[in-house]
């Protein structure tokens, strides 16, 4: 018999795919969680010395803002014997929890019995989804081997959206009751923060805290400005999901209060504050809406920045059960990064980041004026010092080795 086999059961797919999907979102599309998907595949994978198993769904939203009804199945291929098998589903709401979950049971068995010769067959759960969590858990149950469960947001605070439907504000809190059933039959979890496992986990469930999780290095350096045209101007970003808790509108407000001509605000995403933007854009040629564009469009313009700021108000319940994954973007970008102080950041970080204490236009006016108009040389040493930081202790070695033990254990 032979020991340990992994599926990876999520959202993973092609860096092409996902850049086809988010030009077609009418949302937010999921890039964080898709950079997340593969970090941790590729972690898992360096420390297992081979490519895992992967069955996937792709990570879109529901029809009609994903313009796309029926998705079909389908394979691409990673390595010579190495393939993502992407189930079919309906890309409606209901329906799509009931096909997906009926697609991940199908598939998950079939791989349990295909490889029902080894000792410790384990499914991996990216994300915390009652369609993949109960298929995997049933399959197991009956087949042989071990569900383990990542969580990076609690559920209730998935959709931070104040536009849901009525079918999905009804629902909701079903689906809330019934993940928190299930995570307590899980063979193991692993968080982003404490506060998850602490106030969900009620069983004696093995966990691990992992908040974050970066590729091994980047192949990029700050930018000389100069070089660009733009030296002079000193230019504010923000990438993310455009609403209100997020911190969106106080950086408006905040940028508003700046009346330097020199200054620059860039703002990339999606959300229920597009038409704020566009309107502040409007009456301010300061302020520029990009929408979405691809990641290496992103990073080059994160490197023209001289800030990055993540701010998500520290007021709002979600905050303790989420590790925001832009701060590490934003941190190996080698740049300075203005943050909240969070409580799901670990207080390692805070000396790496630029921190708003009160979280008011004012405040963040004054933080960003003087961010900005610090020396270039203590601006630059800063963000390399935060880059540094990162590639050193949350680089997909590292972690991944964390989670192939934590597997191991199990």
């Amino acid at each position: 018999m032979r020991s340990l086999k992994i599926l990876f059961l999520g959202g993973a797919v092609p860096d092409d795919i996902m850049e086809k999907i988010a030009n077609n979102e009418k949302t937010q599309p999921q890039i964080a969680a898709h950079k997340l998907n593969w970090n941790i595949i590729k972690g898992v994978e360096s420390c297992f010395g081979k490519p895992i198993d992967i069955i996937s769904s792709i990570p879109i939203s529901d029809y009609p803002n994903y313009p796309k009804i029926f998705i079909g199945y389908r394979t691409w291929i990673r390595f010579k014997k190495s393939q993502i098998y992407s189930m079919p589903f309906i890309n409606v709401i209901v329906l799509k929890h009931i096909t997906r979950f009926l697609s991940s049971l199908i598939l998950v068995s079939i791989w349990l019995v295909k490889h029902r010769n080894y000792t410790k067959p384990q499914v991996l759960i990216y994300p915390m989804y009652s369609p993949y969590v109960l298929a995997t858990l049933i399959a197991t149950f009956i087949l042989g081997g071990k569900a383990i469960l990542i969580i990076p947001d609690l559920p209730k605070y998935m959709d931070m959206s104040k536009q849901k439907s009525l079918i999905k504000r009804i629902l909701k809190p079903l689906d809330i009751y019934i993940m928190n059933k299930l995570v307590n039959k899980m063979s193991g979890v692993i968080v982003l923060t404490r506060y998850i496992a602490e106030d969900i986990i009620k069983s004696k469930v093995p966990f691990i805290v992992m908040e974050g999780i970066v590729p091994v290095k980047y192949n990029v350096d700050r930018q000389d400005l100069g070089q660009t045209g733009i030296k002079t101007k000193k230019i504010i970003l923000y990438a993310g999901g455009l609403i209100e808790e997020y911190g969106v509108k106080m950086l408006i407000d905040a940028f508003a209060l700046i009346k330097d001509e020199d200054y620059r605000l860039w703002l990339f995403g999606r959300g229920e504050l597009e038409e704020l933007i566009k309107h502040a854009s409007q009456k301010d040629h300061r302020i520029k809406y990009w929408g979405i564009v691809s990641n290496t469009e992103l990073t080059n313009k994160q490197l023209q920045s001289t800030v990055l700021v993540n701010l998500k108000l520290s007021k709002s319940s979600f905050t303790k059960y989420s590790f925001p994954s832009k701060i590490l973007e934003y941190m190996v970008s080698g740049h300075p990064v203005i943050t909240t102080k969070l409580l799901g950041i670990p207080e390692e970080y805070f000396q790496y980041l630029f921190v708003l204490h009160n979280e008011t236009p004012e405040e963040l006016a004054k933080l960003l004026i003087k961010v900005c108009s610090m020396d270039t040389n203590a601006l630059s040493k800063f963000g390399k010092q935060a880059k540094e930081f990162v590639y050193n202790n949350k680089n997909y070695y590292i972690q991944g080795k964390r989670i192939y033990d934590f597997l191991k254990t199990l």
